[in-house]
């Protein structure tokens, strides 16, 4: 008779410093482990040989030290086979990982597939015209919303991992830097749309509400912290719960048909309560916003060490912007609806490109400090994994194509059958761009980021104003599908420091290939 699966508790050991009033704060991890069954006192600990050593926790619980948490593994272990379960089981670290993975999993699949069907109800309710106005507005909007980012998260989550000590101080500086570019990036957005369409009153003050949306920017450091943490499921709960809220919102402006302004407010409020949720949240896990300190050392590093960042992520903006904006600009605001409506379905699967890279990233940089042959063949197979996903989905969009606009979105915007069908090839390449980034930010070669951006800024700009007019819609898809491949290919060969990448992702083309036929050759 076979015994039930034993159940699993996870925990980790936190370690907390006394302040002078007398409070304790938290600076950082010391160990982790799995207790079976419910008995506390009868732990296997993982150190930093990584070697279980069975014993009571009274022994790994030095000044300072207590643990924290332990949360229940049993649940996420028996949604997966017994022989799998047995080999993953007893260890806390990538169990960490796969657990956060399933959280962020849950997150993009229930704002994913909700959000995309109000989406498609949306589009269907407005019209291409009005669908247009309202996606050039987002993608005008998103041109200045790099400005608001900076793109320093990679530097953040790095600094946090490496140095949870100074957690405060980091988190008050970039929280500062990000709060006062979030302003200057929200007063360009609406000078330069003032300028550009002085005449049309709807356009000026859509991008006005969702331009005000970039001040919020600023909290995504409560992000970065939890991100840092492997505990995104805190993050989670916060966005999904606004999520439904506005969800069930939106669905009842549908139904009594409230004009499109109203929708950009409620976009608007979204944000905001995000915002405010990501800040309770962090509170409730005993940390103090107050406690965050400015440093202008910091400060000044950060523009040091970031500011390749800063104009990559500028220029990443741009290039997977522009191309919307352009539409707009040369066929007008029913050609943008009907854009749009296929770049939507596209890149609904995107998430999880995001998803294995945030919650792979912090291992990736434990592995480069540690083992650095162990890193790139971790590198080489994570890359085989950002290739083939995407073109197996890619394939499968490409067939059902004409089936899925006609149902999705109806006749009227079947024009998008052609424009997804290629656009859905980006794919590939973003999910290769999104894995080979955190090569660039593990390495220091944020340079070569900002370069390689520029190369997609150039590349889609030339190629839309070239392929739009000869042809229309198609042509705008296949200047990002083209733009897009020379970011995650071409450039790596005219970098020296990352031509060694091209040579790995080459070779992860083929990993499938050879790990079948390792499998093969042991039988």
């Amino acid at each position: 008779m076979t015994s039930p699966r034993q159940s699993h508790l996870h925990f980790e050991i936190r370690y907390y410093r006394p302040n002078d009033d007398g409070s304790e704060e938290f600076y950082g991890f010391r160990g982790s482990g799995t207790v079976r069954g419910r008995d506390r006192t009868n732990l296997i600990c993982y150190h930093s040989a990584d070697v279980p050593v069975q014993h009571s926790c009274s022994g790994c619980l030095t000044t300072g030290a207590r643990i924290y948490e332990a949360s229940r593994q049993a649940y996420f272990l028996s949604l997966v086979p017994r022989f799998i379960s047995r080999h993953i089981s007893h260890r806390p670290n990538l169990l960490k990982v796969l657990d956060n993975i399933s959280w962020l999993l849950v997150d993009k699949l229930v704002r994913g597939v909700l959000g995309f069907l109000i989406g498609i109800w949306l589009a269907r309710y407005l019209g291409p015209i009005q669908f247009g106005q309202l996606h050039y507005a987002m993608a005008f909007v998103g041109l200045f919303g790099a400005v608001a980012a900076l793109g320093l998260d990679g530097i953040v989550v790095r600094d946090l991992v490496r140095h949870p000590e100074n957690a405060n101080t980091t988190l008050g500086t970039v929280f500062f830097l990000m709060l006062v570019s979030g302003l200057i990036a929200a007063i360009l957005v609406v000078a330069t749309i003032t300028w550009l369409r002085p005449e049309d009153l709807l356009t000026k003050t859509i991008v006005a509400i969702l331009g005000f949306r970039l001040v919020f920017v600023a909290s995504d450091v409560i992000r970065y912290w939890f991100q840092a943490q492997v505990r995104s499921k805190y993050t989670v709960w916060v966005e999904n719960g606004v999520f439904l809220l506005i969800s069930a919102v939106k669905v009842a402006m549908i139904v009594y048909q409230l004009p499109l302004i109203a929708f950009v407010w409620v976009m608007l409020l979204e944000t905001i309560l995000v915002s405010l949720a990501l800040f309770g949240v962090y509170w409730k896990q005993n940390n103090v916003p107050k406690k965050w300190k400015t440093s202008r050392t910091d400060l000044i590093l950060l523009f040091r060490n970031g500011i390749s960042l800063i104009l990559m992520t500028i220029f990443l903006g741009i290039y997977t912007k522009i191309d919307q904006v352009m539409i707009n600009q040369i066929l007008g605001d029913r050609a943008s609806g009907i854009y749009a409506a296929a770049v939507i379905f596209a890149e609904s699967w995107f998430f999880l490109a995001i998803i294995l890279t945030h919650s792979i990233f912090p291992k990736l940089i434990q592995q480069k400090e540690e083992n650095n042959e162990l890193f790139l063949k971790s590198l080489t197979a994570f890359y085989a994994l950002m290739f083939w996903i995407p073109v197996l989905a890619g394939l499968l969009i490409f067939i059902l194509g004409d089936v899925i606009i006609e149902l999705a979105y109806g006749q009227e915007y079947m024009e998008s059958a052609p424009v997804l069908k290629t656009y859905v090839w980006a794919g590939v390449f973003v999910f290769v761009i999104t894995a080979s980034s955190r090569w660039f930010l593990i390495t220091g070669n944020t340079r070569g980021l900002a370069y390689r951006a520029l190369l997609g800024v150039i590349a889609n700009i030339s190629l839309n104003l070239v392929l739009i007019n000869l042809f229309g819609l198609v042509g705008a898809a296949l200047a990002t599908l083209l733009s897009y491949f020379l970011v995650a290919y071409v450039y790596d060969i005219f970098d020296s420091q990352a031509r060694p990448q091209w040579s790995l992702k080459a070779a992860a083309i083929a990993f499938p290939i050879k790990l079948i036929g390792r499998i093969y050759a042991r039988r």
